[in-house]
């Protein structure tokens, strides 16, 4: 059986960024330790040492300390780490930066979907919103919104962001009829359930309780289709919501 090089030893030479390591349970920081104290690896099956020699880069959405005073994070991990630490502020103490941070995502195919533009009340939406989700919310709004507008300039409706005082994210005035409603309230089922499930199409299907078919089916009256996005079919991956 030929042997096949990992993340790590892929990354000799260079960076190796291990994300959302805030994340991690103990059991898995424990290996992650072992890692950085020895510098090396072992194939599965293989019995020679890897030196690994790379710049190890790490993101949180948390302080490691404090998930250390909890006891959630080791700190000889984090000590290991060491290092330049870099904070980055929340989006609600960088506002100035949501309607740049905003096009680019769209611009950008990481949201798998064809392009649209933020309409002026949009972008006012986005600035005022409170973003307790941070950036990861943001990109759920902007996948929410290319999946409800049906026009060329999303809305704040189609972000959910009409109203913060009223959980539907529909206005007085919206004035719909009630096969609308059951259109909106469909594609944003959609949104969710991908989201939830990390864009993974059969588990999204069991989030709703819906066969495969019948979710492959509304995508496609909807004119999402699975074709432009990334989607996957097989087992969601383990960790945190998107």
């Amino acid at each position: 059986m030929s042997a096949h090089a990992g993340r790590l030893e892929q990354a000799i030479g260079g960076s190796l960024i291990l994300s959302s390591i805030d994340e991690l349970n103990l059991e898995q920081q424990s290996a992650i330790l072992r890692f950085l104290q020895e510098g090396q690896i072992e194939r599965i099956g293989g019995s020679n040492p890897i030196r690994i020699d790379s710049r190890i880069i790490t993101t949180a959405s948390q302080p490691l300390t404090e998930l250390i005073e909890a006891e959630r994070f080791r700190s000889d991990v984090y000590y290991r780490l060491g290092g330049l630490e870099v904070r980055m502020p929340p989006l609600r103490e960088r506002r100035e930066d949501i309607p740049d941070l905003a096009e680019a995502l769209l611009d950008s195919s990481a949201l798998g979907a064809e392009h649209k533009t933020l309409g002026d009340a949009a972008t006012r939406s986005l600035v005022n919103h409170s973003w307790p989700g941070n950036f990861r919310e943001l990109q759920n709004r902007l996948r929410q919104g290319l999946l409800l507008c049906d026009r060329d300039e999303i809305t704040p409706e189609d972000l959910g962001l009409a109203n913060a005082g009223n959980d539907t994210g529909y206005t007085a005035t919206s004035n719909l009829s009630l096969e609308e409603f059951r259109a909106r309230a469909e594609r944003q089922a959609l949104s969710c359930s991908l989201a939830l499930a990390h864009h993974n199409i059969s588990a999204a299907a069991r989030i709703l309780k819906i066969s495969r078919v019948s979710f492959y089916r509304l995508m496609e009256k909807y004119n999402r289709g699975h074709s432009g996005g990334h989607y996957r079919q097989g087992s969601p991956p383990k960790g945190d919501l998107p």
